[in-house]
């Protein structure tokens, strides 16, 4: 009997337990992003997966300096190369050796943007991140870099590499994002000159002003990409390659990268399929020039038509346990 008193005083328990209403503060009720921003901010993991990226980036540089022929002057490594013209002319092209990257969650730790969302219950947009800009110029403590950033750079730097950085933030947030990077200790008299912020990619005219310096046409692999708009980056990536030779390229977007992906609204499936061709027909390029680093709190694998508004549940793959579990259990 006393048994039997403990398990029904256990089920009246349990019942009560079910009838009262679920706290605020419920694992339920915690905006979807917030394990990615702990994850980001705390993790053993994340800091060692940076640092894999950065030293494979620094050896991977290094073994390609020392197998090139460039030249070293002026604290630069330069590439020199012979160029025929239509009228016959020889001329040197002498363009300094770079490397290319984005700037945010690729050198600039932002996570802490994404915990003030979150902890303020706001969401991004232009204001509120010109807003966080504004911060990070006037606060040197929030000044962070991902780890192993600075030391690969200050490697490349040591190798005569270039640094060019491309990023979306608008022209508003350059001298903020300037004293950042100089705050940083990554200041050169040229840096400005090397910063590429957010234009108006959909400018016709500047397209094809573009493509005439560069020689190209418009129906060449780059004329296509271009006009295709395949990313918001696209302009000013290919005008850092008129100007560098670009040995290594940094993101924590596909989009940082010189693929090949139209910018499109064709269907979740597609488009996923799309990028993950993509990925693989460079598959080459990944941990020996292109180098990714992880951001799970945002980015195109998320917004847009890769996983449209709402369709989030839709897109989970259980690999078929779920039937399995009904088929044997």
């Amino acid at each position: 009997m006393k048994a039997l008193r403990l398990s029904l005083h256990a089920l009246l328990l349990g019942l009560a337990l079910l009838t009262q209403p679920v706290r605020a503060e419920a694992p339920a009720q915690l905006p979807p992003d917030l394990l990615a921003v702990v994850w980001q901010q705390t993790s053993a993991e994340y800091k060692a997966l940076c640092m894999q990226v950065f030293q494979g980036a620094t050896e991977a540089m290094r073994t390609h300096v020392q197998g090139g022929e460039y030249l070293f002057q002026d604290g630069r490594l330069w590439l020199q190369t012979l160029v025929r013209h239509p009228d016959g002319r020889l001329t040197w092209d002498r363009r300094p050796v770079a490397l290319v990257m984005d700037l945010d969650e690729t050198v600039l730790d932002n996570s802490g943007f994404e915990a003030w969302a979150i902890q303020t219950r706001q969401t991004y947009n232009p204001k509120n991140w010109g807003h966080w800009m504004r911060f990070q110029g006037d606060t040197p403590s929030s000044w962070k870099a991902l780890p192993g950033a600075l030391e690969m750079l200050c490697e490349a730097r040591k190798m005569g590499i270039s640094p060019v950085f491309i990023t979306n933030r608008n022209e508003s947030g350059r001298a903020a994002t300037l004293a950042v990077l100089r705050g940083l200790g990554l200041d050169a008299p040229d840096l400005s000159e090397r910063l590429y912020m957010e234009d108006d990619p959909n400018e016709p005219k500047a397209r094809e002003a573009l493509l005439k310096e560069m020689g190209l046409s418009p129906d060449s692999a780059e004329g296509r990409r271009l006009a295709a708009n395949s990313s918001d980056k696209e302009r000013r990536r290919l005008d850092a390659m008129s100007r560098f030779h670009v040995v290594a390229w940094f993101g924590d977007n596909l989009y940082d990268f010189p693929v090949d992906v139209p910018n499109t609204t064709a269907p979740g499936e597609a488009i996923r399929k799309v990028r993950d061709d993509e990925v693989a027909r460079n598959a080459q390029r990944w941990g020996t020039s292109w180098f990714v680093l992880p951001n799970p709190m945002y980015g195109s694998w998320y917004y847009g038509p890769a996983v449209p508004s709402g369709s989030q549940l839709k897109v989970l793959d259980d690999f078929g346990f779920e039937a399995w579990r009904k088929k044997n259990l």
